[in-house]
């Protein structure tokens, strides 16, 4: 039985964790992450929002949809 609190999406990718640095909200995945930022108008493309977000955790760009972004440590 996997007790793993992330399980491996169909690519065998565990996702990461990421926070939003200016509210502190946290989502189990870019994919999550971008879906909250087209809920709330900033960006309008999930694969955009779930490709980019790990290029800001990473320090590559600054901001995705207006806000920062940053890997959650395990």
């Amino acid at each position: 039985r996997n007790t793993c609190k992330h399980v491996p999406n169909n690519l065998g990718i565990t996702p990461k964790e990421v926070r939003c640095v200016e509210n502190g909200l946290v989502f189990q995945s870019a994919t999550q992450a971008a879906n909250w930022l087209i809920s709330t108008g900033a960006i309008k493309s999930q694969p955009y929002g779930r490709n980019k977000i790990p290029l800001a955790c990473r320090g590559k760009i600054k901001t995705v949809g207006g806000h920062h972004w940053e890997y959650m440590s395990v």
